[in-house]
């Protein structure tokens, strides 16, 4: 073997590691047995693998908002006004209780 396929070879393989470690914590590993911390290096490795798939795949198109379904239509789509369909405002003092004049004026429920 020539000492530059050495070298692009070793370069390849100290950059793997080197974002191992640093970007997904493998300098040490989280399980103490033999089983558990290979599981821990394949499944990493796997992520690491996935985020390179990532980079190479198209952008996933813009998604369109669904229109709701539970919330009256905009008053350009159904054509009304809904200006004249409000309710006027009760008028409200500086301190946030209503208005006396307001409240005289309501109508009132009659029980009898």
């Amino acid at each position: 073997m020539s000492d530059a396929f050495r070298y692009s070879l070793r370069a390849a393989i100290e950059s793997t590691i080197s974002e191992l470690v640093n970007g997904h914590g493998m300098r040490q590993c989280r399980y103490r047995s033999q089983k558990k911390a290979h599981v821990q290096h394949v499944l990493t490795a796997i992520a690491v693998n996935l985020e390179r798939i990532d980079v190479h795949l198209p952008p996933a198109p813009a998604r369109q908002p669904r229109t709701p379904t539970a919330l009256p239509r905009s008053p350009t789509a159904s054509g009304t006004d809904h200006a004249l369909n409000k309710r006027p405002r009760r008028p409200v003092n500086v301190g946030g209780a209503p208005c006396r004049w307001w409240m005289s004026r309501r109508p009132r429920l009659s029980l009898t």
